[in-house]
């Protein structure tokens, strides 16, 4: 094998399939300072990235020597394989055969004791204290969440106007009855006013939508019920939007309503458990590209929040038909 060798130091559960499985060959989709995103057949998505970024739910972390930003090495449309234990894209090269298996865990935390619906309340609560005073004020997760509490912040003008933040509230208040009401035809509603909305690799509406589920997921764990039941109500929803999004996009919202979410997500829904501390794990997801992580928390706030509601409801009904 002829070009740059790579050191592989984590493979996600997901990528593990396919660098196990028979060499398949792809593309590459687009290409940043620390990740590249291939596509193989089956509409089937990879991530490189350097360790700094963390595993993800398609992710396979590699090592370049000397550090080099992978952008200067790779191009979209370049040609990649991977298969038989190894990843090649462009000219770059990594044997994964020894690198770790990442598997996202934070489905089997079950809340800490100790008043687990209350507590995961007021985590959340911390969380969303947090994100208002160190969130971007010019990101419409940010907007969506605060503005209407009095709390000023700034349109970002071209990127996101007001008419999309209008949609977007739209497609949230439809996802909040959706859930409260037990009715698919609502969430999909809900999701398709928010799938594709707003500009970049994985636009805002998407985030929010992510976001949103995952909140749901952990409304659910909170409440002692396996995620999975959500999972199921999600997933549906994701495969009716089709094509209305980016690809990269589109991968993260079909993980998403599984519950296989990224490190730093991954370290925020544990802390609100009760396994982590809050401020550092939401600062961790704020932190997530350039938007990304502000409506993620977002949709995450927003989400959790209709869950727990509509578990309140349950017990509502159970307690007066005893």
């Amino acid at each position: 094998m002829t070009g740059s060798y790579l050191r592989g130091t984590s493979v996600s559960a997901y990528a593990d399939n396919l660098v196990s499985g028979p060499r398949q060959e792809g593309r590459v989709l687009a290409v940043f300072e620390k990740t590249s995103y291939m596509e193989f057949p089956g509409n089937r998505l990879l991530c490189a990235a350097v360790p700094s970024v963390g595993n993800g739910p398609f992710t396979i972390l590699v090592e370049l020597h000397p550090r080099k930003p992978l952008s200067s090495l790779l191009r979209p449309g370049d040609r990649c394989a991977v298969g038989d234990g190894s990843l090649e894209v462009g000219g770059l090269y990594a044997d994964l055969t020894g690198a770790p298996r990442w598997v996202s865990s934070w489905q089997a935390c079950s809340g800490r004791p100790e008043g687990c619906v209350g507590a995961v309340r007021t985590r959340l609560s911390a969380a969303a204290e947090l994100f208002r005073r160190e969130g971007r004020r010019d990101k419409p997760g940010w907007l969506l969440t605060f503005a209407g509490d009095g709390v000023p912040g700034e349109m970002e003008g071209e990127s996101f106007t007001g008419l999309m933040l209008g949609a977007a509230r739209k497609g949230l208040a439809l996802l909040r009855q959706g859930v409260l009401q037990g009715s698919p035809a609502l969430l999909t509603a809900g999701a398709s006013s928010l799938v594709g909305l707003g500009p970049g690799l994985t636009p805002s509406g998407d985030d929010l939508l992510a976001g949103f589920m995952l909140g749901v997921q952990l409304a659910s764990r909170a409440a002692g019920r396996d995620a999975a039941g959500s999972q199921d109500v999600w997933e549906p929803v994701v495969m009716s939007l089709g094509r209305s999004t980016t690809v990269v996009a589109a991968a993260f919202l079909r993980f998403a309503a599984r519950g296989m979410v990224s490190e730093p997500i991954e370290r925020l829904l544990r802390a609100l458990l009760g396994w982590g501390e809050v401020d550092e794990a939401s600062r961790g997801v704020l932190r997530l590209g350039g938007s990304s992580g502000n409506d993620f928390m977002a949709g995450l706030l927003a989400g959790a929040q209709a869950g727990m509601a509509a578990c309140d409801g349950c017990r509502s009904d159970a307690e007066r038909r005893r």
